[in-house]
């Protein structure tokens, strides 16, 4: 018989749905949100979705979680992000209740707000005593590590492949295309590419910069300094569909994601990475991206820079664009990384893995 498991989670994200569906095929899992609003359903995936509240309009509460988890019949309690209020519920249930407990983890160190440093001690004593735990990549296995995890199985990042068409987008054809695709919040380091692209358009006439974004609060201040800077080659594109987002990575030399530790925030993966990376397209990130220890073989297929370095991101860009055969090479590479480690079958496997361990033990 399956093991029933409940994997808590706060929303509902399309790229998670091919995961789910291969880790079905060995479990029996039910999928519990608390902070989705959508209530959508997905054909063979059975999803709960429940209701929260925010105190102090900060902290989320689901007490209809706790009603639901203290009722239901299940084997194993299954959540992510060590830093929530689900998370430390969850926890404390499935010990009231006698059940296993397993952790998936995508975070790691960074610098935290005032809220994550105070529960930290309860987030030690979660992970030291789940039975056990996975992690998304290295930095989130160091970090599970570090707070004496017990067990960590691997369910390595895998990410959505887009379809794409030529330059839908009619940018010019006679420049190289350096792309960043993301929200536009101040830790995703928008500012400190631009910084670089500035110099690099000084000093070449064959580059020009494609923003893909819906928009974000530092949105007014990234259009500011590229007046300030007098950037001419550039464009805002707000890709909306699978198709028009492929056609935007096709169209990239070279693609970066330039993030940084700012307003107690990182990013945790950065999946933009293993869409171009999909594509074949070499790839530029920071030392503050959590994908980028996994993802990028120096060299290889891109370049692992310090955060908040224009000097050294223009450097890694100017090396890429200034050499043809290198930058096909490193395409070439990048994808060959992605086919090889970070699919959703292995993504499933480390997740069932974990199962069967603590199920056995």
């Amino acid at each position: 018989m399956k093991p029933k498991v409940f994997f808590i989670k706060n929303r509902l994200v399309d790229y998670t749905t091919p995961w789910f569906k291969e880790i079905n095929k060995s479990i029996d899992l039910t999928l519990v949100y608390t902070q989705d609003k959508r209530n959508e359903k997905i054909d063979d995936l059975k999803i709960i979705y429940l209701t929260h509240f925010k105190l102090f309009n900060k902290f989320s509460i689901s007490f209809s979680l706790i009603k639901k988890l203290l009722s239901e019949k299940y084997d194993i309690l299954v959540s992510s992000d060590p830093h929530t209020f689900e998370t430390i519920a969850s926890f404390l249930i499935s010990k009231i209740r006698g059940k296993k407990y397993l952790l998936w983890n995508e975070t790691f160190e960074w610098p935290r707000s005032f809220k994550s440093r105070f529960i930290s001690p309860f987030v030690n004593y979660v992970i030291r005593n789940s039975d056990a735990t996975m992690a998304v990549g290295i930095k989130s296995k160091e970090y599970l590590i570090k707070r004496k995890a017990k067990k960590v199985f691997m369910t390595p990042y895998a990410s959505l492949s887009f379809p794409a068409k030529n330059n839908v987008f009619n940018v010019p054809k006679n420049k190289q295309i350096v792309l960043y695709f993301g929200r536009l919040v101040r830790y995703k380091g928008l500012d400190y590419l631009i910084k670089a692209f500035a110099k690099l358009e000084k000093d070449r006439n064959d580059v020009f910069l494609l923003i893909g974004s819906n928009g974000g609060p530092f949105e007014q201040d990234i259009k500011k300094l590229i007046s300030n800077l007098e950037i001419k080659n550039y464009k805002f594109v707000n890709p909306k569909t699978d198709e028009e987002k492929g056609s935007l990575y096709k169209i990239a030399d070279v693609f970066v994601l330039p993030s940084t530790f700012r307003d107690y925030d990182a990013d945790c993966w950065g999946l933009v990475l293993n869409e171009a990376m999909a594509l074949e397209k070499p790839v530029i990130s920071t030392d503050a991206t959590g994908s980028a220890y996994d993802l990028i073989k120096e060299g290889i297929n891109g370049y692992m820079i310090q955060q908040k370095n224009s000097e050294e991101l223009y450097q890694a860009l100017n090396k890429i664009l200034s050499d043809r055969k290198l930058k096909e090479r490193m395409g070439k590479e990048s994808k060959k990384i992605i086919g090889k480690n970070f699919t959703y079958e292995k993504m499933a496997q480390g997740f069932v893995d974990a199962v069967d361990y603590i199920t056995s033990s």
